[in-house]
């Protein structure tokens, strides 16, 4: 869905979608620095991140819609990790929108991005009422990132067709958005923000690579100061003679590192010694920390995670209590309705179970029996978007469902054996190395 051409030197992705009654255009390089961000926020915490999100700034003209700067609306997050706004939220929103920065001279505000950490690509309720609130021109566009755990995040534009009438929902699979690295090294755009350079150095003639591009929250820089203006007050001394005003100015050094590094055999052999040395160190206390952890101090992980309108509630399947209970129970609290769930010990080993919500707000509960008396319990809570109407729930939602229900669980569980699959790769890789060092130590 997104091409790729070379336009005046830039390269530049272009989307056509159906019903969507003009191109969009988007600088390769800003798609790149929004897909970081997302995927920062994503691993910042577990069960989907944190959400961000922000304006898109660019022109519209002849059918096409260009894409070329954006910047992040900071939240505090205080109505959750997800992309909500506040009443302040949303003024600073309008004043974004209204009123640009004057580095953004030229561009006006094209439509808005954000991340989606859960759920599917898709626009929420609260995105659809945010977007028909402040972006309401014709070629206001929507911008969702979805990024995905060891692999390409995904992505799609929401916009208005002919008719007027915004579309929640993609007209297609959404695109995939890898990693450009390419954009690492090319020079920044006169819109972005500017990084000092440390320690007083002075670019001198041209560098082999462009300077780094600046990765992250784009925010109003202040005015540099002169060199004259800063706390300590010095002014660097002029140099004295005309070579070397005209000489670049090697950056000061550690005097420990003007001395040779020893040489030799045992030099070489020392240091691969302390390295495996600290690799096996390393290993061994990731290996045997949870076993010197008491056991009654582990909590039993238990969390809801969303997955379009189906919540798998997950715990600790490896946590003592969890192996030694006889029999549990799952209590869920949906909508004003109480549903409990019994769970034999096959189940509660399996670590998971999935419901089929009927509302935005689930209460959950996890009880493990034990002899006949209950020896560890734990909640949670699920806050989202109201569950479309239609939908049923019977018992643990995973057996006699509907068809959709089943097809999620099918795809559920290919996400769980594709993690289950990478993870013993990792595994076995570290074996191997460490087999390797072991048969290298004894040769020191």
């Amino acid at each position: 869905m997104l091409a790729t051409v070379t336009r005046n030197g830039t390269e530049v992705g272009v989307f056509n979608a159906p019903g969507l009654p003009f191109a969009i255009e988007i600088a390769l390089d800003v798609l790149e620095e929004i897909r970081h961000r997302a995927e920062e926020g994503f691993l910042r915490i577990g069960h989907g991140g944190l959400e961000f999100g922000g304006v898109l700034y660019g022109q519209s003209s002849e059918g096409v819609l260009r894409i070329l700067e954006w910047r992040e609306l900071e939240i505090e997050h205080a109505l959750g990790p997800s992309f909500v706004l506040g009443e302040a939220d949303k003024q600073q929103l309008e004043t974004m929108i209204r009123h640009p920065e004057p580095s953004l001279a030229g561009l006006e505000a094209a439509g808005w991005w954000v991340s989606h950490g859960r759920g599917e690509v898709e626009l929420r309720a609260h995105d659809v009422e945010l977007h028909e609130a402040l972006f309401p021109r014709p070629f206001h566009v929507a911008l969702v990132i979805k990024p995905v755990r060891m692999a390409p995040a995904l992505a799609w534009f929401f916009g208005r067709n002919g008719e007027g009438v915004l579309a929640a929902a993609p007209g297609g699979p959404p695109f995939e958005l890898r990693s450009n690295a390419s954009a690492l090294i090319r020079p920044p755009r006169a819109t972005a923000a500017r990084r000092p350079m440390g320690g007083g150095a002075q670019a001198t003639g041209q560098a082999p690579l462009a300077p780094p591009r600046p990765m992250g929250a784009r925010r109003q820089e202040p005015p540099p100061q002169a060199p004259g203006d800063a706390a300590s007050g010095a002014v660097p001394a002029a140099p004295t003679t005309d070579s070397a005003a005209h000489a670049p100015q090697p950056a000061s050094i550690p005097s420990f590192l003007d001395a040779p590094p020893p040489s030799g055999r045992g030099f070489r052999w020392g240091l691969f010694s302390a390295l495996a040395l600290v690799s096996i160190l390393i290993f061994s206390f990731a290996l045997y920390l949870p076993r010197l952890i008491p056991a009654g101090s582990a909590t039993l992980g238990l969390r809801v995670e969303e997955s379009g309108n189906m919540l798998q509630i997950r715990w600790n399947q490896s946590n003592p209590k969890v192996l030694s209970a006889d029999s549990g129970a799952v209590q869920v609290t949906d909508g004003g309705q109480v549903r409990d769930i019994r769970l034999d010990r096959e189940e509660l080993s399996s670590g998971t179970l999935s419901y089929l919500r009927q509302s935005g707000d689930v209460k959950v509960s996890l009880r493990l029996m034990d002899g006949g008396r209950v020896a560890a319990e734990e909640f949670t809570r699920y806050l989202g978007p109201a569950a479309p109407a239609g939908g049923s729930s019977t018992g643990r939602a995973a057996g006699g469902g509907s068809e959709a229900v089943r097809t999620e669980m099918r795809a559920e569980e290919r996400r769980v054996d594709e993690a289950l699959r990478q993870e013993a790769i990792r595994k076995q890789r570290l074996e191997d190395s460490i087999r390797i060092l072991e048969k290298q130590l004894p040769n020191r």
